[in-house]
C-alpha cells in the first residue's frame, strides 16, 4: 500500500506529517501513529475533505494514546526480544555483538541480519505445526500493520518493531499470518484457526497493541 504526503497537522506548537494512502481495497478508514508521522488509509470512495475535518479529534486521542505507550528504547537501554538490554557506553550487545546506533531506524538496519534467522526458525516451527507451506521471510520497517502475508510471492514479511517483543507475543503474528493459508478474511473461520493453534492469541495481541514487550 503507497502512502502519499496529505497534509500537515499542528498540535503544542509541533508539525506532523499526514500520510494517505486510498485503495478499492480499503472499507473502512484507520488512523495510525507512527515515528512521528499520521497515516490514513481510506476507502477510494471517501471524500478528503471529510478526512479533513477528522484529523484534528482522531490525531489528538492518537497522541495521548502515545504518550501512554512505552517505547522501545530509552536513554538506558533498549527491548530486545522482550528483554530491557542496557547500553554500555552507548552499546548495546545482541547475540554477542555489539551494535552502535544514532537512531531506530539505523539500529534496524545494523541487526536485521543478526534477528532475522529468529523469525525464520519460529515461522517454521508453526509452518510444520499448521500443515502449511513453506514461506520465505523478511523483515522490514511497516506503519500499518505487523506483518503482511503475500500469496503472489509467497512471503510472510514481519515488522522491524516485532523485535523488541518476547517470543510469545511474536509468534501471535506468525500464527496470525500463517492462518490466512487457511482463511484470508478475518472471518469467525479465521478465528476459529488462530483459537486452535494458539488459544491465547487474544491476550497476546492486546500486549502487541499496547506496546507491552514482555
Amino acid at each position: 500500500m503507497k502512502y502519499n504526503l496529505f497534509c500537515k497537522y499542528e498540535r503544542n506548537g509541533k508539525t506532523y506529517d499526514v500520510y494517505l494512502a486510498k485503495s478499492i481495497k480499503n472499507k473502512k478508514i484507520h488512523y495510525r501513529f507512527r515515528n512521528d508521522k499520521f497515516y490514513i488509509t481510506a476507502p477510494n470512495w471517501y471524500p478528503k475533505k471529510f478526512l479533513l475535518n477528522d484529523l484534528s479529534s482522531a490525531f489528538a486521542k492518537l497522541l495521548e494514546r502515545q504518550e501512554d505507550e512505552e517505547k522501545p528504547f530509552n536513554e538506558k537501554g533498549i527491548y530486545i526480544f522482550g528483554e530491557f538490554k542496557e547500553f554500555d557506553d552507548g552499546f548495546v550487545e545482541i547475540f554477542g555483538k555489539k551494535i552502535l546506533f544514532v537512531n531506530l531506524d539505523d539500529f534496524y538496519k545494523k541487526v536485521k541480519k543478526l534477528v532475522l534467522p529468529v523469525f525464520v526458525e519460529r515461522t517454521k516451527y508453526y509452518e510444520q505445526m499448521m500443515n502449511v507451506p513453506h514461506y520465505n521471510v523478511n523483515l522490514r520497517k511497516k506503519v500499518s500493520n505487523y506483518g503482511v502475508n503475500s500469496r503472489r510471492t509467497n512471503t510472510i514479511t514481519y515488522s522491524y518493531i516485532l523485535m523488541h517483543y518476547s517470543i510469545e507475543i511474536i509468534d501471535e503474528v506468525i500464527v496470525h499470518e500463517l492462518s490466512h493459508y487457511y482463511e484470508w478474511n478475518h472471518s469467525k473461520k479465521f478465528y476459529a484457526v488462530m483459537d486452535r493453534y494458539l488459544p491465547n492469541h487474544k491476550e497476546l495481541d492486546y500486549k502487541l497493541r499496547k506496546r507491552i514487550y514482555k
